[in-house]
């Protein structure tokens, strides 16, 4: 059993398919929407979890490529740069799944990357920047 995040980009004529409905069906895989912005007729996007057996996920991934969405699979969500980090705490303030928190009573940060929805509030919170996309690093 894999899990993969992977972002898609949908082209405006491509917003009225139901692909999650033949993701799901025809690949025996659970699909966690963590973040989608899609409107009829405009560009729209998705950021989700496919878990399920490694075949399953390539096959899946194949699909939605096969079907002409732009697909990225992120290696990691974002990155935290220990040493630049001041543990302030302003992230986690801003975090909306809870991925930073801060660990009491030392107050220390932690990080859970498996909660990160990628939306990116802890990156323009950070005084320090201290937190980067991992994809802009690249």
């Amino acid at each position: 059993m894999i899990k993969k995040k992977i972002g898609i980009l949908f082209p405006p004529e491509k917003t009225d398919q139901p692909f999650m409905t033949s993701l799901i069906k025809d690949h025996d895989i659970v699909v966690n929407i963590l973040k989608a912005s899609i409107t009829e007729g405009k560009k729209g996007k998705m950021i989700l979890d496919l878990s399920g057996k490694d075949e399953n996920v390539t096959e899946a991934l194949k699909y939605l490529e096969d079907s002409h969405l732009e697909v990225f699979v992120y290696t990691d969500s974002v990155i935290r740069y220990e040493d630049k980090c001041v543990e302030c705490g302003a992230c986690v303030g801003v975090c909306p799944s809870k991925a930073l928190t801060m660990e009491q009573p030392e107050y220390l940060l932690e990080f859970d990357v498996e909660k990160c929805v990628l939306c990116g509030y802890c990156i323009k919170a950070c005084p320090v920047r201290a937190i980067s996309f991992f994809d802009d690093e690249i």
